[in-house]
This record gives structure tokens, C-alpha cells and sequence, in this order.
């Protein structure tokens, strides 16, 4: 299975992404001038709604916690940051507890709440709910 290379940057001056697959990743030299945000990578994953995952998206999804007893624990998770740590050479969602995809992430409740640049009011409210 090839993994499809996508790519995005914030247009500041036109305050939207504009998304490059790595066989046109000719970013325009304007986007490039403006220094102020990130190339961001897809992720490989697409959320519960068909949307693709990118570096700097905020995240909410469901972790199967599953006791040796049986008992079933599930954690959801809100508002989790999507980010490439480059120690583990992995994307992990999360700023106080990471997760990486191999996780016991639910991957069919992933979904896409927000970015880093549309809802900066996101930014440090990561938060998860226990359900059972």
C-alpha cells in the first residue's frame, strides 16, 4: 500500500490552507515570504466524516481501555492535537497524554473538531471524558 504524500500551508493573506501532493509541492513564493506558519503533513488517516488528518488539527476520539477483569473502560478524548514527534519518528495526538496511532485508539470515532489557526481557542483545552 503507497502512502498518498499530502501537504498543506495557511495563506495568511487569504486566511485559507492550500493543499500540494508531493508531486506538485511547488509552494508559491508568496506562502513561502510570509514565514508565519508551517508546511503541514497528512497524516495517512482520514477522520469518521471521510476528512483528511493534517499536522496541527485538533482531534476528539474514543480509547478502548479494556481491563484484564473484563470490564469494559472507554476514555474519550477532546480537543487532542495532531503533531509529528520526532523522538518516536511518529504523529501523536495529545499535549499531556500522547497517543500515537498504534494506540488503543478507536480509529473509526476519530473526528476533526479545529486547527491550530481557525480555533486558537482550542489551543491548551485538551480534555477526556470517561464512558463506559
Amino acid at each position: 500500500m503507497n502512502r498518498e504524500l499530502k501537504f498543506r500551508v495557511r495563506d495568511n493573506e487569504q486566511k485559507k490552507f492550500e493543499y500540494f501532493k508531493l508531486s506538485n509541492i511547488t509552494i508559491p513564493d508568496r506562502l513561502l515570504s510570509q514565514h508565519t506558519y508551517p508546511v503541514q503533513q497528512y497524516i495517512g488517516l482520514k477522520d469518521k466524516n471521510g476528512k483528511e488528518i493534517y499536522e496541527g488539527d485538533y482531534i476528539n476520539f474514543s480509547c478502548n481501555w479494556t481491563v484484564c477483569l473484563g470490564d469494559k473502560d472507554i476514555v474519550e478524548y477532546k480537543n487532542q492535537y495532531v503533531h509529528y514527534d520526532s523522538t518516536i519518528a511518529s504523529y501523536v495526538f495529545g499535549h499531556k497524554e500522547e497517543f500515537t496511532i498504534l494506540d488503543k485508539i478507536m480509529l473509526e470515532t476519530i473526528e476533526i473538531v479545529g486547527n491550530e489557526f481557525e480555533n486558537p481557542e482550542l489551543i491548551g483545552q485538551e480534555r477526556l471524558w470517561r464512558i463506559c
